[in-house]
């Protein structure tokens, strides 16, 4: 067993916390470990980062990105160990970012794939894991994809690769490297002539700065957009009426529709249409074409071949 050697050299040394990056590791070490006497203060690096921002030990007044980002829950770091708002609360410190969260979130999160050793082996029945996943991810319309484990990372960021959609369209990354990203970008703008500065005081920026997301869905940052409404008649099952009654209820897009649940849409609907919103896929057929708008694809075309199947 591996667990008892690392514990008598960690104990050796005389270590009193560990950092990690691994959601796998944190589980490990702060919940199996002290059954074999490794007792560790034991944090991830996301919970590192947000006591950092809100003592004020990284600076992130400047941090600024003008990207849509959405982020993906761990299962060992959300659902096994409850950790949600930290890494959010990151996020959501970031100035001109706009967080969206995809259709399974938070407690109700989806696994990249990674899980039960899948990451050392190829799925041959049905869709992937990672490439549903990340269909879900695009379908919000985010540049940005936040991962929180490095397993979640290279299966997320393979299955927007395998989905035809370029680093330069949608930047899968761990957080850091998007936190990264954003006060490099504050930097860059404080050497150009003119360049506006964090004013304390602003209501809006004094919330940021303390890490604090403007409003929250699920624990999660959102800012809300204004956005023409899509051709939800395009979808099979959903025709003019049914689609009167959606946009009456705040469903005008194909990513808000993709978003949003079966128990919500049925409670939306006549009755007598219920079972179709199952039958039809309509959530299914929603988070395509929110992929493919995003891509700039013909959603026309793309009708088409749903009407045939």
């Amino acid at each position: 067993m591996l667990a008892t050697p690392n514990i008598e050299m960690l104990n050796g040394m005389g270590v009193k916390k560990i950092i990690t990056q691994c959601p796998h590791c944190f589980n490990t070490l702060l919940n199996e470990y002290p059954q074999l006497g490794g007792h560790f203060d034991v944090i991830h690096h996301t919970q590192l980062l947000e006591q950092l921002i809100a003592s004020g030990q990284l600076d992130v007044s400047q941090a600024t990105l003008e990207e849509r980002i959405t982020y993906h829950d761990s299962c060992y770091l959300g659902r096994h160990n409850d950790v949600y708002l930290a890494p959010r609360k990151v996020v959501g410190s970031i100035k001109g970012i706009e967080v969206v969260e995809m259709q399974r979130s938070g407690t109700t999160g989806m696994c990249c794939g990674a899980g039960g050793a899948r990451m050392w082996m190829e799925e041959s029945i049905g869709t992937k894991v990672n490439d549903e996943r990340a269909l879900e991810a695009i379908s919000t319309g985010a540049s940005r994809v936040a991962t929180a484990c490095p397993f979640c990372y290279i299966m997320l960021d393979d299955g927007v690769k395998g989905a035809g959609v370029e680093e330069d369209q949608v930047k899968v990354a761990d957080l850091s490297i998007h936190l990264l990203d954003a006060i490099e970008a504050g930097e860059r703008k404080l050497t150009m002539p003119d360049a506006p500065l964090f004013v304390p005081g602003d209501p809006a920026g004094d919330a940021r700065a303390a890490g604090e997301p403007a409003a929250s869905v699920q624990g999660f940052a959102s800012v809300a957009v204004a956005t023409e409404p899509d051709n939800l008649k395009l979808l099979v099952g959903i025709g003019p009426a049914i689609e009167q009654i959606l946009n009456e209820a705040g469903i005008a897009t194909y990513a808000q529709l993709a978003s949003s649940t079966v128990q919500q849409l049925q409670d939306i609907l006549p009755d007598l249409h219920d079972s179709r919103v199952e039958r039809e896929d309509w959530i299914g057929q929603a988070q395509r074409f929110a992929a493919a708008k995003a891509l700039g694809e013909d959603l026309e075309a793309l009708a088409r071949d749903n009407q045939a199947r």
